[in-house]
């Protein structure tokens, strides 16, 4: 028979383990809520973190299309107004200084600064271009010019065997700082890709990227043909000047960003 005394000592272990057991299952539920709190806040941070990126994104992507359309849509409205300014395609003579072309395009050119070239590419074979180095060395070293050369003027006369190059090469006031002429070159603007690309289109064109003759760096034409079919306008846009826009734009510390065309390029 138990004795009072252990009767008391049963209860009391009853209500030691009753109140263990009610104690553990309170820390369960609050050990459940907890997580279940973090980790409802870990889903909404990771929500917000989502949906700050995709913002970041979207609005960086459209900055940069605009940005392309702002430096495209001009060259290919300029090679239009080229091609279409009465007397553009006068006969290219000698280095070309009295052509009509050169005063517009000096126009063109002073205030696009994005843009490299303008130049007229005629059905006999003959070409007029109009580079603007601006003191840039990469342009200046590439083409061997004097030191303060603004413009460099390039022209290709004659037939067959007796065609010449020219290069004459101008400062800010239009002095000539020097000269040359070339016969050893395979230079034909009609079997260019952005020749024979605009006579088949009523609208102006743009090419893809491609290495300029000339500057040996990437590059875009947009080109318009000249009435008639007599030739073809061309203005060329460097695609340094969209590199420079990308690098600088920060998405993250371990993102970035790249321009590419319809082809994946």
């Amino acid at each position: 028979m138990y004795t009072m005394g252990m009767l008391r000592l049963i209860r009391g272990k009853k209500k030691v383990r009753f109140h263990i057991s009610v104690v553990g299952s309170v820390l369960l539920i609050m050990g459940a809520m907890t997580f279940s709190t973090v980790s409802m806040i870990l889903s909404v941070s990771r929500q917000a973190a989502m949906e700050s990126a995709e913002n970041l994104f979207d609005t960086t992507s459209r900055a940069a299309r605009e940005r392309t359309i702002s430096l495209l849509q001009p060259a290919m409205q300029l090679s239009t107004m080229a091609a279409l300014i009465p007397g553009v395609d006068a006969r290219v003579t000698g280095s070309g200084l009295d052509h009509p072309a050169r005063t517009l395009f000096s126009r063109l050119l002073s205030d696009q600064p994005a843009f490299y070239s303008a130049y007229l590419g005629l059905e006999d074979g003959t070409f007029f271009q109009l580079i603007k180095a601006a003191g840039n060395p990469a342009i200046t070293s590439a083409h061997a010019a004097p030191e303060n050369t603004h413009w460099i003027l390039r022209t290709i006369t004659g037939k067959d065997d007796s065609r010449v190059q020219h290069w004459t090469f101008l400062d800010l006031d239009d002095r000539s700082l020097g000269s040359r002429t070339e016969t050893d070159f395979s230079y034909d603007p009609r079997t260019r890709l952005w020749y024979e690309t605009a006579l088949g289109h009523p609208t102006a064109v743009l090419s893809e990227p491609y290495v300029f003759n000339s500057l040996k760096q990437p590059g875009i034409t947009a080109s318009f043909a000249l009435p008639r079919g007599y030739g073809v306008a061309g203005v060329d846009l460097t695609l340094s000047s969209l590199q420079e826009f990308v690098s600088a734009q920060e998405i993250s510390p371990k993102g970035g960003m790249a321009l590419m065309t319809g082809t994946y390029q």
